[in-house]
């Protein structure tokens, strides 16, 4: 699945890390859908807003990769919103079960509740992004 291998921890660990990890990245990108709602409301140039950001201090992998397909409403999965979904909601019941406060995550997981409720949960995770600007898919 990656390209790196390391030893993190006794048995489990890895599907923990897996778990923060994809909050890491659910969040991002629920970040990236409602900047790009703005950025596009704003009426800013989507090839010069993907460049300029992408050089930022917000640059990343994940940038570079998933506000491309929220601008061109490509929501072809990589990975579904329902699992996104999902591993927040196991990723909230970890931080529970260690009495840790979550509440980024909390917030976040709702988006991801509202869209899936949207019926978006086949699409991919950054269709979150139709949650973010109301907009719903063209068939």
């Amino acid at each position: 699945m990656g390209r790196l291998a390391r030893r993190v921890g006794e048995s489990g660990a890895g599907a923990t890390l897996k778990l923060v990890n994809n909050m890491l990245s659910g969040s991002l990108t629920a970040a990236i859908a409602e900047a790009a709602t703005v950025a596009e409301a704003a009426g800013l140039d989507r090839t010069a807003a993907l460049e300029i950001l992408n050089e930022g201090a917000a640059g990343s992998r994940l940038l570079k990769s998933r506000l491309p397909k929220m601008f061109s409403r490509d929501f072809s999965p990589n990975f579904q919103l329902e699992l996104m979904e999902k591993d927040l909601r196991y990723f909230l019941a970890l931080a529970q079960e260690l009495d840790r406060p979550a509440p980024i995550a909390s917030l976040v997981r709702s988006q991801y509740q509202a869209a899936k409720r949207a019926q978006l949960g086949k699409l991919d995770s950054c269709a979150v992004f139709l949650q973010a600007s109301g907009e719903r898919p063209k068939p």
